[in-house]
């Protein structure tokens, strides 16, 4: 076999490997563990059955060299020993290589992810403009903000998912999260109100399958549109970023820090945990208390108000 098919065969070998360990987990964790991985084994350039201890050692050495933050490095290197581990449990190895190999330590969570209420103001008075895809936009991450949907939430909604709710006025969307899993968010009159703004200017007919937010058609598109004009989640990131630098606001800032508002204005309206948990659909409060600050604001203030026994 010549040198060039011995690369192909490898390639459909660790396609059919990482096939396997990605498999039934949610689309967008697929994407990120199947990259991860065959950026390991680039890197380490032999097969999977081949790999030791020292490869995950210089690869993790090779990412601090490009001076990747800690947090990405610590992902890559669990991601690449979940995967080992996953092979060994298979019985495609005799043994873990990587069992050993301790995972760079990933550092605390530095600023918050969420927008300040200073922020927001800032990115929703940049979201101004009369054009149809403005005015999508501005529609679009209000309704983020206002629900904290994801983004592949956001632009997989579509007309027949919105109902009217129990509340008067209200609007109850349903919703299919990470691992499929079902939710519904509620919509404030308010916040419908910019939504319907935007679907009152579209020409193209509001079909039950039809996305709630569409793209717009351009004369000369980077990049083919869906047939049903379905926004893509690298194109609502993007649009975003260009929102976020128009208004000035700081590098790390993301779509997801909208889902980071929400939970965060939550939390200061009262609500419990567990309900921000519900509305987030994360699967345990422990991801849910992340998002928020509740531990460190007005810690003091609460302790002052508990009764201490009287021992005198």
């Amino acid at each position: 076999m010549s040198a060039v098919l011995r690369i192909l065969q490898r390639t459909r070998d660790d396609d059919a490997l990482i096939a396997s360990f990605i498999l039934g987990r949610p689309a967008s964790t697929q994407r990120v563990y199947a990259g991860e991985v065959r950026a390991f084994l680039r890197w380490a350039n032999k097969p999977p059955h081949n790999v030791s201890a020292n490869d995950l050692r210089g690869f993790v050495e090779s990412c601090r060299r490009q001076k990747l933050a800690p947090a990405t490095i610590h992902r890559k290197a669990v991601i690449v020993k979940a995967f080992y581990g996953f092979l060994w449990r298979e019985k495609e190895l005799a043994s873990d290589p990587l069992q050993f190999v301790e995972s760079p330590p990933c550092p605390p969570p530095g600023k918050p992810r969420g927008l300040t209420p200073d922020s927001a103001k800032k990115f929703f008075a940049a979201c101004g403009g009369h054009s149809i895809a403005s005015i999508r936009d501005r529609a679009m991450f209000l309704l983020m903000a206002a629900t904290g949907l994801r983004i592949s939430e956001a632009c997989a909604v579509s007309v027949c998912d919105v109902s009217d709710a129990e509340e008067k006025g209200w609007k109850a969307i349903r919703v299919i999260g990470k691992g499929q899993k079902e939710r519904v968010v509620h919509v404030s009159p308010d916040v419908w109100a910019v939504v319907l703004a935007y679907i009152s200017r579209r020409t193209d007919e509001l079909a039950e399958a039809v996305p709630l937010f569409a793209a717009t058609p351009r004369a000369k598109p980077i990049k083919p549109m869906a047939v049903d004009r379905r926004l893509s989640d690298s194109s609502v990131y993007e649009r975003f970023k260009r929102l976020a630098a128009k208004a000035g606001l700081p590098e790390e800032y993301s779509p997801h820090s909208l889902r980071h508002w929400f939970a965060s204005e939550a939390d200061a309206a009262g609500a419990s945990v567990e309900a921000i948990r519900l509305a987030l659909g994360h699967s345990g409060l422990g991801t849910t208390q992340k998002y928020l600050n509740r531990v460190r604001r007005g810690i003091n203030e609460a302790f002052a108000k508990i009764k201490t026994p009287n021992v005198s």
